[in-house]
């Protein structure tokens, strides 16, 4: 799941800074529309009505989440994760499209959506991998590394100067938070349990 959220996630600065480029801006938004109706359709002829279901789980409120140490340390971590993931990428995409008499790299916008697009798809590939470590090894280690990995990327990002080491700068910071999402999910997994999994 995680694997096809990330690519999913990937492929869209690609889809639509390659259709802006070659056709429109309107077109991207377009393709964005009928792509969300493909999903919706899949939707509801794949996935099972459970309407009538016998379904018994307890659930939790978010007070008593929040009071469970894990549990909290992991909402909080992932806050402030998709928080840094959004600043980068807006911003990011900002500083590609600047001129450069206004210290941007004035990039077409195609460039930009394979640049966005670059980091997330290399940690995408990567996520089944990451997926192999927080089941072989220790899940707070695993989640450190990652915090650490994707902070230097974050930090090199705006000392780079050339596309081809903003790349590499940018797939750190991504992989290293990737890196993190297995080992989070699994802590969510085994502790969310007393609460109901999709209260968790």
């Amino acid at each position: 799941i995680s694997l096809a959220m990330i690519a999913g996630i990937a492929f869209g600065p690609l889809l639509g800074g390659t259709m802006t480029h070659y056709a429109s801006q309107e077109m991207a938004f377009y393709a964005m529309a009928a792509i969300t109706a493909i999903s919706l359709v899949i939707a509801l002829r794949i996935l099972p009505d459970i309407r009538n279901a016998n379904v018994t789980e307890t659930t939790g409120s978010f007070r008593q989440i929040l009071r469970n140490v894990r549990l909290s340390s992991v909402i909080g971590f992932n806050f402030l994760a998709v928080l840094s993931r959004a600043a980068v990428f807006g911003f990011l995409s900002l500083y590609l499209s600047q001129p450069i008499t206004n210290g941007g790299m004035d990039l077409p916008i195609s460039t930009i959506g394979i640049i966005l697009s670059a980091g997330l798809l290399v940690s995408a590939v990567l996520q089944r991998e990451f997926g192999r470590l927080a089941d072989r090894y220790n899940k707070r280690t695993i989640i450190l590394t990652g915090a650490i990995i994707s902070t230097i990327g974050a930090i090199l990002i705006p000392q780079m100067n050339h596309i081809l080491n903003l790349l590499v700068a940018q797939i750190l910071f991504y992989c290293g938070i990737t890196m993190c999402i297995p080992a989070i999910n699994a802590i969510v997994a085994i502790n969310g349990r007393e609460f109901g999994e999709g209260t968790a």
